[in-house]
């Protein structure tokens, strides 16, 4: 909690911090993906990916034992890592982890795999489940906005990110400085 609201005032030394010590008691691959964010904002390049290492070993580890759901970690570590064939691994076990969740994280993650993929129908079949469901969250309507834009409805995109920002107006930094500059 204390380490999104440090993500969120850009305090990327902050979420280190306040991540480090838990990680050093009890390694996880979740902290760990955090960590490198911090450290790829910081411009930490070998932290950045000693931290997507460390938790890339800590998932083979989990999965060689059996260990159940770390699959959404495992699609955060492919989409961070971003290296060839990543997307198709990504893509591959989102659509095995769908059939098992359908909760809004596995939908948004879904969702962002699908983007990714430029596969907007699917994409929006994702949000459309997830935002049926009652929810009202930022990156729901940010993932809309992206979609939208991509296909060219740019009016329904400035909509879609207004949603987002009215929301959570700190939600993600990136995210947020993207959506502000498309707004002007």
């Amino acid at each position: 909690q204390m380490a999104e609201i440090e993500r969120c005032k850009n305090n990327w030394q902050g979420v280190i911090e306040i991540l480090s010590e838990p990680n050093k008691k009890l390694p996880r691959a979740d902290i760990l993906l955090r960590i490198a964010e911090a450290q790829k904002k910081l411009g930490n390049e070998s932290e950045y990916h000693l931290s997507l290492e460390q938790a890339d070993n800590l998932l083979k580890q989990e999965e060689s034992s059996g260990s159940f759901g770390h699959q959404r970690d495992r699609i955060k570590l492919l989409l961070e890592r971003n290296a060839s064939g990543d997307l198709q691994e990504a893509l591959k076990r989102v659509n095995s982890e769908i059939k098992i969740r359908n909760d809004l994280e596995t939908l948004l993650i879904a969702s962002e795999v699908e983007i990714k993929n430029k596969n907007w129908e699917k994409a929006k079949k994702y949000l459309t489940k997830a935002e049926n469901s009652g929810v009202n969250d930022p990156k729901l309507f940010y993932f809309q906005g992206l979609i939208e834009e991509a296909i060219g409805n740019k009016e329904q995109a400035k909509k879609n990110y207004n949603k987002a920002l009215k929301v959570n107006p700190y939600f993600d930094p990136d995210n947020v400085k993207y959506i502000k500059n498309f707004l002007g």
